[in-house]
């Protein structure tokens, strides 16, 4: 049943969209709720921001492994656009 249940899943579910929005959320710049809690966790608004970006990180590196895409050539190319926009206006 599981083995059924996991490859409904793997079909159905885009996984690199998945891991980027849970990387996204976990970004430590702002969501109160968790970071509050976090901290009454762990003692330490610096443990719990370290915490944060360690989530966010593993879940950053979920999403380019999943996705076959290469970070160092995705920010290459997003600097790029970024400045070919810049200079067209």
């Amino acid at each position: 049943m599981t083995k059924k249940i996991y490859k409904k899943l793997k079909e159905k579910v885009d996984w690199p969209t998945v891991f980027l929005m849970t990387a996204m959320f976990m970004n430590p710049l702002g969501f109160d709720v968790v970071q509050l809690t976090l901290i009454e966790l762990t003692g330490s608004l610096l443990r719990a921001n370290l915490v944060m970006y360690f989530l966010a990180a593993l879940f950053f590196g979920l999403y380019f492994y999943s996705s076959g895409k290469n970070p160092i050539k995705s920010i290459v190319f997003g600097l790029i656009d970024l400045r070919n926009y810049i200079i067209k206006k």
